[in-house]
This record gives C-alpha cells, sequence and structure tokens, in this order.
C-alpha cells in the first residue's frame, strides 16, 4: 500500500451568517450533499457517517474509498475528522474556523487534510505522487468551492 495526502489551507468569505454556517457545517448531511460519489452511508453510535464513495480505476488500480467520520463544533470551530477506531482506507481531518465577516456573512479558515491508502508499490509514490496528490487537493478546493456556494445560497 501506499499511502497519498493533501491539504488546504484557504479563507474564503460567505454571505451566510455565522450561526447558520456553523450549523450547517456540523451537520453530516450537508457533508454528503458536497461529495459527489457518495456510493452510501451508515449512521455511528456516535452520531458520525460511515461512508463508502464509489469505486474508482485509474491506470488498472482499482479503489474502493471507505471512511468514517465525526462532527464536532464550539463557538469558534467545526471540526470533523475519524472516531477512534476507524479503520478506512480514506481519512480526513477538517477544521472550519468561523468569525463574523466585516461586510456582514461569515469568513471560514477552511484546513482540511486527507490522506488515502492506495493498493500501489511504496515505489510508486515518488511517481505518482505529486500527480495523485494534486488530485486530491483538486477535490478538497472543489468541496470548499460548493460548501461556499451553498452557504451564500442560504445568506443570501
Amino acid at each position: 500500500m501506499a499511502t497519498f495526502r493533501a491539504q488546504i489551507d484557504e479563507t474564503v468569505h460567505t454571505s451566510c451568517p455565522p450561526e447558520a454556517a456553523r450549523a450547517r457545517l456540523a451537520d453530516p448531511a450537508f457533508w454528503v450533499s458536497l461529495q459527489d460519489r457518495v456510493q452510501s452511508t451508515a449512521p455511528r453510535p456516535d452520531g458520525g457517517l460511515d461512508v463508502v464513495l464509489v469505486p474508482q480505476a485509474h491506470g488498472g488500480v482499482g479503489f474502493h474509498p471507505r471512511l468514517s467520520l465525526r462532527w464536532s463544533s464550539d463557538a469558534a470551530a467545526v471540526r470533523w475528522g475519524p472516531p477512534p477506531g476507524s479503520d478506512g482506507n480514506v481519512q480526513i481531518e477538517a477544521e472550519v474556523q468561523l468569525s463574523p465577516g466585516s461586510r456582514g456573512g461569515t469568513v471560514l479558515r477552511w484546513q482540511e487534510r486527507t490522506s488515502a491508502d492506495l493498493p500501489l508499490p511504496r515505489l510508486a509514490l515518488p511517481v505518482l505522487g505529486p500527480v495523485v496528490e494534486r488530485m486530491m487537493a483538486a477535490g478538497l478546493r472543489a468541496t470548499l468551492a460548493k460548501a461556499r456556494e451553498r452557504l451564500d445560497a442560504v445568506g443570501g
């Protein structure tokens, strides 16, 4: 197995009020709505979700992503990440810090890291790593863009 990693740290403004933004970001259903390739979800006893994504194949390598997430929030941020004992082949850890925007709405500082264990030899990392990790980071940015768009629709 080879582990590939990507991360983003971006700040964006949304017209959505802070409390409404916090409520949506802390809702697992909102996260699911931002994903393009969800095959199935199952609620966890801790309030989180087990998620299975649509299988992917690139260059003859098959991959069936599985992950578990749990959400938490406080006055300053919303977080999601793997619960203890999670055994998926994808890990996501995110923290979105929320603050009132100077023009109204909310400023979001979106920090997200992901890793995926792909069925490739570790020797493939130097060659495939940069390509795969750019694709993963682009996926994180696309999720942030969708979140901002949907939060803007609420804040109008």
